[in-house]
C-alpha cells in the first residue's frame, strides 16, 4: 500500500510539472509570431467574412496574431486577439485556425461557447459552403 501511495504521489508530481505550460495564461507567454498562418489568415477572411455576417453574432474580428504554441491545443485568446496554434501539418494548421477564427468573430455570442457550430462552421467555410 505505501509504495501505490508512493507510485500515486509520483505521477501527480510529473502530471503537473508537464502540464504546468500547457494551461499557463496566453497573455504571459510571449508571441512568437506565424507570419505565414498569418497571411493565409488575411487571404481568407474577406470571403467567409461575407459568408458569416448572414449569421447572428457574427463581428469580424480585426488585427488577430497568430502565435506558435509550445504545448496544448490550439486556443483563442479573446482579449489579445490571439490565436495560439502549434505546428503540425498545413492542412490540420488550417482547419484549427478556421475554427479558433470562427471563436473570436462568435465571441460576443452564446455562439463561441457551442464547439459543434464552430466546427461544423469552420468546415464549411473552408469548402465555401456557409
Amino acid at each position: 500500500m505505501k509504495r501505490l501511495k508512493h507510485t500515486c504521489s509520483l505521477c501527480l508530481w510529473a502530471f503537473s510539472a508537464f502540464t504546468a505550460g500547457a494551461w499557463a495564461d496566453p497573455q504571459e507567454m510571449p508571441c512568437q509570431r506565424n507570419r505565414l498562418m498569418e497571411q493565409w489568415l488575411d487571404k481568407q477572411t474577406p470571403r467567409w467574412n461575407r459568408q458569416l455576417a448572414v449569421i447572428d453574432g457574427f463581428e469580424a474580428p480585426g488585427g488577430i496574431e497568430i502565435c506558435l504554441a509550445q504545448s496544448g491545443s490550439p486556443r483563442a485568446d479573446y482579449t489579445a486577439n490571439r490565436i495560439w496554434l502549434r505546428y503540425l501539418d498545413y492542412e490540420e494548421d488550417r482547419r484549427s485556425l478556421a475554427h479558433e477564427y470562427l471563436h473570436l468573430a462568435f465571441k460576443h455570442s452564446p455562439r463561441a461557447l457551442d464547439e459543434a457550430f464552430i466546427e461544423a462552421t469552420a468546415r464549411q467555410i473552408l469548402e465555401g459552403d456557409v
